[in-house]
């Protein structure tokens, strides 16, 4: 089945895609972006594989782009392929194939670009490993733990001597919910779905009306609602890449987002993870400890939980340059203007290199 678009997608950018078909047939690596997802940021997964798709256009790929929406699978047609070209190519999902004119062929790698779930969360990695198809990325497990942020943090506070927030986790069908985390928890507090994607539904709240609120939110994701202390300071975030076995750390950089106040002086940003109006800024003012220990600090937690290809976490510096742990993305943003996507530019690495790279490696291992 052909698609043109998605929902309230929007067509961003046309890429020039396989020419024809029947390119199948040359001895080239056959990569599919898959993208989609059932979630909010399913926006940005679609900017992100499109960004992908022409990045990684320089070399000798097949590319396909195929669509996963409620465990839907579509290829996506992207631009000048006729649709009687295209027609006749199915996925075969018993061994991940496209059959066309009775001949079948296979994917050789597949480069994930959905955030949340099913791509952030380990389902979708789960699948691949079911029909042996290798992937760019983290694996099952390691995807799995960083998408549970309460066992994510667990983790990193007894490997690491990173500061963290005091967290409690509950289930949205608790009984008299708003009143125990009012009774266990002061103004500001930061709500969060316990295991969607990074940047859905965390709220930094103040008052009751906003804890209400988020709490509607997060029990309309289905997710339990992790509840955190607020840290007041500096947001870091450091992106890393996986290259043949060894962690490469790329620039740090710091988010600073607009702070909205009430008369009465309280902070009425809803959406604290948002980045709607952030700056993202790379000279970035840290004593040379801080710095050190920062780019340490993201290299042993990529250790410890075994992440692949790339990763961010995100950090608070707070008072005395105390570094807490926020979090562990495995499917950072990589559309053109996201965080990670300026940390490769700004680092070493030629950004379409170092996706041309990870999907050589991922094939050749």
């Amino acid at each position: 089945m052909i698609v043109l678009g998605y929902k309230n997608f929007y067509i961003f950018r046309v890429f020039n895609y396989i020419n024809d078909i029947n390119r199948l047939m040359v001895d080239k690596i056959n990569v599919v972006i898959i993208t989609g997802g059932d979630n909010l940021e399913s926006e940005s997964s679609w900017k992100s594989a499109y960004n992908v798709y022409d990045l990684i256009g320089n070399r000798d790929f097949n590319r396909f782009l195929v669509s996963v929406v409620n465990w839907r699978w579509t290829i996506v047609k992207t631009d000048v392929i006729s649709e009687k070209d295209i027609d006749d190519a199915d996925i075969v999902l018993s061994d991940f194939s496209i059959t066309y004119e009775a001949e079948k062929f296979f994917f050789d790698v597949a480069f994930i670009s959905i955030h949340g779930y099913p791509g952030e969360t380990g389902h979708l990695q789960s699948f691949l490993d079911l029909v042996d198809i290798k992937y760019v990325g983290s694996d099952v497990l390691t995807s799995a733990i960083a998408a549970n942020k309460f066992l994510c943090n667990e983790i990193v506070r007894n490997s690491t001597d990173l500061h963290l927030a005091k967290q409690k986790m509950y289930e949205t069908r608790t009984k008299s919910l708003f009143e125990k985390i009012k009774g266990e928890f002061n103004y500001p507090c930061i709500i969060k779905p316990n295991s969607y994607g990074s940047g859905i539904g965390v709220a930094l709240v103040t008052d009751d009306i906003m804890l209400d609120r988020s709490l509607d939110l997060v029990k309309s994701l289905g997710c339990d609602v992790l509840v955190e202390d607020f840290i007041e300071g500096r947001e870091i975030t450091v992106g890393a890449l996986v290259l043949n076995g060894s962690i490469h750390v790329l620039p740090i950089a710091e988010v600073t987002r607009p702070r909205y106040r009430c008369e009465d002086g309280k902070i009425k940003n809803m959406f604290y993870t948002s980045r709607q109006g952030a700056e993202i800024c790379f000279d970035v003012e840290l004593c040379k400890k801080t710095g050190h220990y920062l780019n340490e600090a993201t290299a042993h937690i990529g250790k410890v939980l075994g992440c692949k290809s790339f990763y961010r976490i995100d950090y608070i510096l707070g008072e005395n340059n105390a570094v807490y742990f926020l979090e562990v993305n495995t499917i950072p943003g990589m559309t053109s203007k996201s965080v990670f996507t300026k940390q490769i530019e700004k680092s070493e690495y030629r950004l379409d290199e170092v996706y041309n790279l990870m999907i050589e490696e991922v094939v050749s291992n």
